[in-house]
């Protein structure tokens, strides 16, 4: 080989290696409306740009590299325009959680400024409390379809907060661009406040139903509490206590919320039995004793059939509140597990406000007194794992007692 050919084959070869620098610059342009330093990046990848050309001697090649400029130039700001005049809202995040772009929509939809959301893990301000489990499975959805970078899955309904904190309905559909180094995702958000003005509406109203079933399970309570002469407040201190009982035991907040309204209904029963046994002020015979037990039918057969859950619970809980872990309760003798928790957790309740109030045929027992009690009957009257957390936290239920006493 002569050096003409040699010197064709270095030419041919630095204009390969060139090419490819180019695309690279190319290619890493894309992304540059994703990252929230854009100017600096966008100035160094010029300047790179621009170092290469003033060392070319070749005029074609300087052509080439001053229209990718003006091309790379022209794409980021045609981009930007596309993010910022969108109607919708958009929102890019990386793998870490930090998000990149904020765009003008989602300034006005949100409340945010940009500099108050973008380059932070900040998305917990956009997403309400209650709503973030739904959020989080969404996006679980949508990164199991396995869906192509830059395509936007099926739009899902959700809900964000503004910054003044209301909740509002949204849209919102995802994209995706993967890379070794990262992942970005963006979002786009719609808010159908407008749209679902009729549905928003209907959740008023199915909010106003379920504030008024409440409303009635404790009115119906306190009318049985009353017509017994049970001392006062004594379905809130159940209620708050079954509560406290099933978060220890390990039941979601939301189960336990709903034990706490249905539970004031577990003596629902009692509006049955007649007042001279309901009010004896002497332990009752043999035959009163019978008639007492029957409240916990008579309470389930009143509430059983209902479709609504705080109903359902009122009822297992009114049935089932007097049963024992040791099979030997009323009115069906179930034993163990065959006892419903919401029965197993309430009878424990009960029987300890019961202990530690004054009734009209007993004094109140001191606190030694109802300890040693729970001891005794731990796997005989009660179950023994929720009377050990009982015990465990005794003073919490002290407390919580005390506290609904002023409720």
């Amino acid at each position: 080989m002569n050096s003409i050919d040699m010197q064709k084959c270095k030419n041919s070869f630095f204009r390969i290696e060139f090419s490819h620098i180019i695309v690279a610059v190319g290619l890493f342009s894309n992304a540059l409306f994703f990252t929230s330093n854009i100017t600096s990046i966008v100035i160094q990848v010029v300047i790179a740009i621009v170092v290469l050309f003033h060392n070319l001697d070749d005029k074609k090649i300087k052509d080439r590299v001053l229209t990718l400029i003006n091309e790379l130039m022209y794409q980021r700001d045609y981009t930007n325009t596309l993010i910022e005049s969108n109607e919708t809202a958009i929102i890019a995040i990386d793998s870490s959680s930090k998000i990149l772009t904020f765009n003008k929509k989602a300034q006005k939809i949100f409340g945010y400024k940009e500099d108050e959301m973008v380059g932070g893990d900040n998305l917990h301000k956009i997403i309400p409390d209650n709503y973030i489990d739904l959020h989080n499975k969404a996006s679980s959805n949508f990164f199991a379809t396995g869906i192509p970078k830059g395509i936007l899955n099926s739009t899902q309904s959700l809900f964000g907060k503004r910054k003044d904190g209301n909740i509002f309905p949204i849209d919102i559909s995802f994209g995706v661009s993967s890379s070794k180094e990262n992942t970005i995702v963006v979002a786009s958000i719609t808010d159908t406040t407008k749209e679902h003005k009729a549905d928003l509406e209907q959740i008023r109203l199915l909010n106003e139903i379920e504030l008024t079933q409440k409303e009635i399970i404790y009115k119906m309570g306190s009318v049985v509490e009353g017509r017994s002469l049970d001392t006062a407040h004594h379905v809130n201190r159940v209620a708050n206590a079954s509560e406290l009982l099933a978060l220890l035991y390990g039941i979601d907040e939301n189960e336990a919320a709903q034990l706490k309204l249905a539970s004031p209904m577990h003596d629902v029963g009692k509006v049955s039995i007649p007042d001279n046994i309901l009010n004896k002020p002497a332990l009752l015979n043999d035959d009163e004793y019978k008639v007492i037990k029957k409240h916990a039918q008579n309470g389930y057969n009143m509430l059983k059939g209902s479709q609504r859950t705080l109903l359902k619970i009122a009822s297992i809980v009114a049935h089932q509140h007097h049963e024992r872990w040791d099979g030997k309760g009323y009115p069906q003798g179930l034993k163990g597990e065959q006892i419903h928790i919401y029965g197993r957790i309430t009878a424990i309740i009960d029987v300890y406000d019961a202990l530690s109030h004054e009734r009209v045929y007993k004094k109140p027992w001191d606190r030694e007194r109802i300890i040693q009690l729970y001891k005794q009957e731990s796997g005989k009257q009660f179950d023994p794992k929720l009377t050990e957390l009982f015990l465990e936290h005794f003073e919490e239920f002290e407390e919580t007692m005390a506290a609904a006493n002023n409720t």
